[in-house]
């Protein structure tokens, strides 16, 4: 099922728990119900205003059918008495006919001399007023198109002059289209100041109200569908959208005069939007209320189809037939299929005290109802002569639908913030969790990182200097040890001490510290000894894969190459190099000593710098010969 566009919750059912709630539900009903007679009462009571005392108002006429533009005499022709309202519909004898005049006779007992004049509040389709043989004026053309006039009031203004004393006489030509449709309610004459401020309000409640109507629509239904361009699963957009915009067309033939297409075209145009307007209702209550019912649309769609291409063809070969196909076979039809929806709504009521439904239904009733009268006016079973009152609807239409936009932007927006503070919250909540969770693993971290470290110094300490004080105590116990060896052993394992202490101040990668803490120590030795140190190091770049640890290894490689080049190579000279290129690092201790016999057979030294130039990641190379020895160490600058 899909997602109703109005939504009630199990509070909202309608459920009668006690009197007084049968009692509210019952005075929701009345309300609903004294709603649409009161907009009935109130448009009868607006459209049905006339001048009254102020001023003349012939009922009483003899009317001449004749297609003849010209004044026809009082002597001649066919003249009948009539009364107005005098509606052609209800006259059997007068169908077929197209143009007609009436002849109006009015005593004056002195002759005015104010500006006057003539009141047409209701008339079908154009007239054209003559006093005592003067034009005064007409409501459009007359060919090649007749002007459309039916739904608007006219009013002519009369010089004073132009009247006299005694009897008067007033001739109306009056045209309608198609044949048998005239209509001419009562004529007003009066003084201007009375009978104008009359015309404009009527002719504001029959034209300007239907043209504001009309553009507010076709704006709100061009909206409903900019809507559900963004939101296609959303089809109370669609519906109401295209529903609203038939319904703008429709009101054309309410505004427009002298409409651009021929007549039976446009009345054609007009009973198909009407009728295609209340075909566009079911598919929007069912968008509504949440109903899925294609099979229903597509029947409905497949009537108004069928139904406009009859209308169409009727239209193009006789358009009295047309006129009264539409009148009697299709707008009843409409009509009931009207009762479809409305039902549907008042169901809905019925099951819920939800306020959006009430409001709907009270929208869906006044359509229907207002629709039910004009229909009633368009079979000729009550008079026609204040016009038709679906129009009126759209007021209603649009403030409730209007309504019901804003109160769902209202709530989208209240779900929005209240999903967007309970986002806020659960970020927050996150956010500390996160914060705890770092802290912890920062702590864990920082332990491990310690606890690692003092298993790096306590190694240190234990294969450095606790292996050189191990070796040596051996030696002594065995009585092997000399005081010369015993300095030497003593002096390794303080320099191992220093090594290791060293090492707690090394940063990641900072080969030159290291190095430099190197010649400090080495210095004294140096100073003391016969053998110079030629120490050529230029500005290293950071080797970040190098960590305390790896740094305290590649110094040991190096003190243990000029410990031995010292020690035992007999060398003139020992020169240490440092130097960095695009790729790598190039550590090289250099002598010119005697060299090393059998490299395979080397002492543990030579063994210790190659397993820790193996660990640090670097490449060692051993060159000896009877000119001395050189020890190449070469570290990639990306080395992991």
């Amino acid at each position: 099922m899909p997602r109703p566009f109005v939504e009630y919750t199990e509070a909202d059912r309608l459920q009668w728990h006690s009197p007084l709630e049968l009692l509210i539900d019952l005075f929701r009903w009345l309300l609903i119900v004294g709603l649409t007679l009161l907009v009935m009462a109130l448009l009868h009571g607006w459209l049905g205003e006339r001048p009254g005392h102020q001023a003349l108002q012939l009922r009483h006429a003899w009317l001449q059918l004749s297609g003849s533009p010209l004044l026809p005499e009082p002597s001649e022709g066919a003249w009948q008495e009539v009364e107005l309202p005098h509606d052609w519909r209800g006259l059997p004898e007068l169908r077929g006919e197209t143009q007609g005049w009436y002849r109006f006779k009015f005593n004056l007992d002195e002759r005015p001399s104010d500006l006057w004049g003539v009141y047409l509040p209701s008339l079908s389709m154009n007239a054209a007023v003559y006093v005592n043989g003067e034009l005064l004026g007409q409501g459009g053309r007359f060919e090649p198109q007749l002007a459309r006039n039916w739904n608007r009031p006219l009013y002519f203004t009369l010089p004073g002059s132009l009247l006299v004393t005694g009897d008067n006489f007033l001739m109306l030509r009056l045209a309608a289209a198609p044949s048998g449709t005239g209509l001419l309610a009562p004529v007003y004459l009066g003084p201007h100041q009375a009978l104008e401020p009359f015309h404009s309000r009527r002719h504001f409640l029959k034209v300007t109200v239907p043209i504001i109507g009309s553009l507010a629509t076709a704006l709100l239904a061009l909206a409903a569908l900019l809507i559900h361009g963004s939101r296609r699963d959303e089809r109370v957009y669609r519906w109401f959208g295209v529903g609203t915009l038939i319904w703008s067309v429709h009101n054309l033939n309410l505004i427009v005069a002298n409409p651009p297409l021929g007549a039976a075209a446009w009345d054609w145009l007009w009973y198909v939007s009407l009728g295609w307007f209340i075909l566009m209702i079911p598919p929007y209550v069912h968008a509504l209320l949440g109903y899925e019912r294609p099979n229903v649309e597509k029947a409905l769609f497949a009537y108004g189809a069928a139904g406009s291409m009859v209308l169409a063809g009727l239209a193009v070969w006789d358009h009295a037939w047309f006129d009264w196909a539409a009148r009697h076979v299709w707008d009843p039809v409409a009509l009931a299929i009207g009762v479809y929806p409305t039902f549907m709504m008042a169901q809905a009521v019925w099951r819920s005290r939800d306020v959006e439904i009430q409001w709907l239904l009270t929208t869906g009733l006044l359509i229907f109802v207002l629709g039910t009268h004009d229909l009633l006016a368009i079979v000729g079973l009550i008079s026609r002569v204040d016009g038709y009152m679906i129009q009126y609807s759209a007021p209603l239409v649009i403030a409730v639908f209007g309504w019901l936009l804003l109160s769902r932007f209202v709530r989208s927006i209240t779900e929005v913030e209240a999903l967007n503070e309970d986002l806020q919250n659960r970020v927050e909540e996150r956010s500390r969790e996160l914060e705890r969770s770092f802290e912890t693993m920062s702590r864990m971290t920082r332990d491990q990182a310690i606890q690692a470290e003092r298993e790096r110094i306590l190694r240190d300490m234990h294969d450095g200097v606790g292996g050189s004080l191990v070796a040596a105590l051996s030696l002594a116990e065995c009585g092997e040890l000399q005081p010369a060896d015993m300095a030497d052993v003593l002096r390794d394992s303080l320099d191992e001490l220093r090594l290791t202490i060293d090492s707690l101040d090394l940063e990641q990668g900072d080969l030159d510290y290291a190095l430099a803490n190197l010649k400090a120590r080495l210095q004294p030795v140096l100073d003391s000894g016969a053998t110079p140190l030629q120490w050529d190091c230029g500005p290293l770049p950071k080797l970040p894969a190098l960590g305390p640890e790896r740094l305290t290894d590649l110094v040991r490689i190096v003190r243990e190459a000029i410990s031995n080049a010292l020690r035992h190579a007999q060398a003139d000279t020992v020169r240490f190099r440092a130097a960095a290129d695009v790729d790598s690092v190039r550590i090289e201790v250099a002598d010119d000593g005697r060299g090393i016999e059998n490299l395979e057979q080397a002492g543990h030294g030579l063994n210790n710098m190659r397993r820790r130039a193996k660990r640090i990641g670097a490449s060692l190379e051993i060159l000896s010969s009877r000119q001395g020895t050189r020890i190449i160490l070469s570290l990639p600058r990306q080395s992991g």
